[in-house]
């Protein structure tokens, strides 16, 4: 892995520490109900920094662990199963603290959002990728589709009861 491209990795890391940190913040300010939604958004951010950190594992766990890799490599090789287990850990952690304030229901699309954003943003700034023209136009259009799709699946509520018949509805026996 070039020089470059372990600059954006580690830039892109911080940019998403940022947010989840930012997002986390603002969740333990709110008291109403929207705490479990903001906090499940929030929870999504360590899943993209493992999803951005399998990469730089998948890269060096062959040098690393056959002798053959050189320093360098050895250092990402640590680094990622570190944040690979930290992120994850400390994502479930958050996605279960969201449970406590909203239903799973409407914290689990939330906290899909960033996850479904990430690699898009991955791919265009961390690795760099041209993309054609029409795909220029179909990014914002995907991006606007998963964030209204997260948030109208958020807002659906569970109603356990709509599976039995309304009273008066009933058939006669």
């Amino acid at each position: 892995m070039d020089r470059e491209t372990q600059i954006r990795i580690a830039v892109f890391s911080f940019a998403l520490v940022f947010c989840w940190g930012l997002s986390w913040l603002a969740a333990q300010k709110i008291r109403t109900s929207s705490k479990g939604l903001l906090l499940a958004v929030s929870a999504g951010f360590p899943f993209c920094l493992s999803n951005l950190w399998i990469l730089p594992l998948l890269i060096t766990i062959g040098p690393a662990l056959s002798g053959t890799g050189q320093l360098v490599e050895i250092i990402m090789f640590i680094l990622s199963c570190i944040m690979l287990i930290i992120t994850n850990m400390l994502g479930i952690r958050q996605t279960q603290e969201s449970y406590r304030y909203a239903p799973a229901n409407k914290a689990q699309p939330l906290q899909q959002v960033p996850t479904q954003i990430a690699p898009i943003l991955i791919y265009l700034t961390v690795f760099q990728r041209s993309i054609t023209d029409i795909a220029i136009l179909l990014v914002p259009l995907g991006v606007t589709l998963i964030l209204s799709g997260g948030f109208l699946l958020g807002k659906r509520r569970l109603d356990i009861k709509s599976n039995e018949p309304a009273p008066g509805n009933r058939a006669h026996t």
